[in-house]
């Protein structure tokens, strides 16, 4: 938290203090965290990939990025399995006090005190 001098500027002069208050994650950051869910494609997927590159071909569209696998839930059951996968992978060891998954050494150190 800042502390706003009378005249309405923070104490200290500075607004964020957030980088005196994180550790930076080690050059190499490796986790035991599962890495998140992925939808695999299927004959849909491949079918609008077609379609797309056959518009580029004709000149008829100039789409922004790359093409890639998909890295995000298409459908309600995806959605519903990236969300379990989350939950029951990615946020083991949730501290109820803490809103952030256990084994966080990089958290803001004054979460320890909140």
């Amino acid at each position: 938290m800042t502390t706003v001098d009378p005249d309405g500027e923070p104490v200290g002069g500075r607004w964020n203090l957030d980088k005196d208050n994180r550790d930076r994650p080690p050059q190499r950051a490796t986790s035991d965290v599962p890495r998140p869910y992925r939808p695999r494609e299927d004959e849909i997927d491949a079918e609008v990939r077609e379609h797309l590159d056959a518009l580029v071909a004709d000149g008829r569209i100039d789409p922004v990025g790359c093409d890639g696998p998909r890295l995000f839930a298409a459908s309600h059951d995806e959605a519903r399995r990236a969300l379990r996968r989350c939950v029951d992978t990615r946020l083991t060891g949730v501290v109820a006090t803490k809103p952030y998954p256990a084994g966080g050494a990089y958290i803001n150190r004054m979460s320890d005190h909140c």
